[in-house]
């Protein structure tokens, strides 16, 4: 995601919502992504809000996480220690004027969207977002 934002003057503002505290959300940015916005959510308030559910074993554990454990550690990113509910499935949400205009909820932790396909979401959404 922070690829595809860097490289896209246009890329729609990102905020993160993460289950860890303040402080662990500014460690986190402060290594990955100086500058990012966050949001603790560590009662996961917002992750229900969005609908977001704890994953099955399949969902945590199952061969398409595995698969992509090891490109990750193949790119050369290691895990560090989980923050939250390890068992809260991610999601990806496109807000515009207050309402969700798309999402992506994952399969499977380490399931994601083609974050460099975001700007066509918006567009067909209607245009940028409201500033944040």
């Amino acid at each position: 995601m922070r690829r595809a934002a860097q490289k896209d003057p246009g890329y729609p503002a990102i905020l993160f919502v993460h289950q860890g505290g303040i402080s662990d959300g500014e460690r986190f940015f402060a290594a990955f992504w100086p500058g990012a916005r966050g949001i603790a959510d560590s009662d996961s308030s917002l992750y229900r809000a969005f609908g977001l559910e704890r994953g099955t074993v399949r969902q945590v554990f199952g061969l398409r996480v595995w698969l992509r454990v090891l490109l990750a550690l193949l790119q050369g990113h290691l895990g560090g220690r989980p923050v939250g509910d390890p068992w809260m499935m991610p999601g990806a949400f496109l807000v515009r004027d207050g309402r969700v205009v798309w999402e992506h909820r994952a399969r499977h932790v380490g399931d994601h969207p083609d974050f460099r396909r975001i700007p066509e979401h918006l567009e067909r959404a209607g245009g940028a977002p409201s500033p944040a």
